[in-house]
């Protein structure tokens, strides 16, 4: 599944939106801090992206705002024992830290417990994860009564009608997802990947991958009536569900896509960000427009 390019665009909204964007009465001047991108994946090596912040009159662009040379340290916690885990910098992804050593396994796993510590550029960044999410699987994806079943096809993606074929567009598009009591919340994001893919060459297409929508919930198994207003554009989209802890359900509860005064409450000390353990699952489909008016 690609879900892990969806974090880069969401922190760049960050990065790009919350800092800036102050009303001009009580403007400060603008004061570069380190991001922690600090999205794990249960069942995945460790992985974390440090980047820095970039005025909000800069054109944002991921070589400008990765960190080179940080020290990053990684505690798995699990009752009152701890291990420790030295990540690098990847030679070909400039400000991603991973494992690079040979037999380590450093898996995420479910129900334990991570510490960070970031050393870059004089500065320190530290925070501690909630338990790591337990794993999330959509169980089926409705359409008009339909069940689909190659919704996780990136390409050969589903085509829905802007608005449905009943009365207010509901009931449309229903997601359900496997049952959990552990699970602290889910979030589902939505994100317009190429508007109007079919009607453009794919070299051509715009490739628009920011999150349009976001949806924050406790003690849901489902999502059975997907908004159409948050469908902005045509074209092919992706849904990302979320398992999370109550850390990422907090930051993505106060992450508003497009509002400039963007302050995600976040668990990171000494920076912005945030960091935990999550697990995802995600749909495909191409969203057209063929109504009359």
């Amino acid at each position: 599944m690609k879900i892990k390019q969806f974090f880069i665009p969401l922190l760049a909204i960050v990065l790009l939106l919350g800092i800036g964007g102050c009303d001009q009465s009580t403007e400060e001047p603008y004061r570069e801090q380190l991001v922690l991108s600090g999205f794990m994946f249960i069942n995945k090596p460790m992985s974390v992206k440090i980047n820095r912040t970039l005025p909000f009159s800069a054109f944002y662009r991921d070589e400008d705002a990765a960190v080179s040379g940080a020290m990053v340290t990684i505690w798995e916690l699990h009752e009152s024992d701890s291990t420790e885990f030295i990540l690098t910098e990847n030679a070909e992804e400039p400000g991603t830290y991973s494992m690079h050593t040979p037999g380590a396994d450093d898996t995420v796993r479910t129900g334990r417990r991570y510490a960070i510590v970031v050393e870059a550029e004089g500065q320190i960044l530290a925070a501690e994860s909630g338990l790591a999410a337990p794993p999330l699987r959509l169980d089926s994806v409705i359409v008009d009564g339909n069940h689909i079943e190659d919704f996780r096809d990136s390409l050969n993606t589903f085509s829905l009608e802007f608005g449905g074929t009943e009365p207010h567009g509901y009931p449309y598009l229903e997601l359900y997802w496997n049952h959990d009591g552990t699970r602290e919340a889910t979030n589902i994001v939505i994100q317009n990947l190429e508007p109007n893919w079919y009607d453009l060459e794919i070299e051509a297409a715009v490739v628009n991958s920011w999150p349009i929508a976001f949806w924050s919930s406790k003690g849901l198994d489902g999502f059975p009536q997907v908004p159409w207003l948050t469908m902005g554009f045509t074209g092919r989209h992706r849904i990302t569900v979320m398992s999370c802890d109550e850390n990422l359900y907090n930051y993505f509860l106060t992450d508003i896509p497009g509002t400039a005064e963007n302050y995600p409450d976040s668990n990171v000390r000494g920076g912005l960000g945030i960091f935990g353990a999550i697990d995802a699952d995600t749909v495909y489909f191409y969203l057209k427009d063929d109504i009359k008016e």
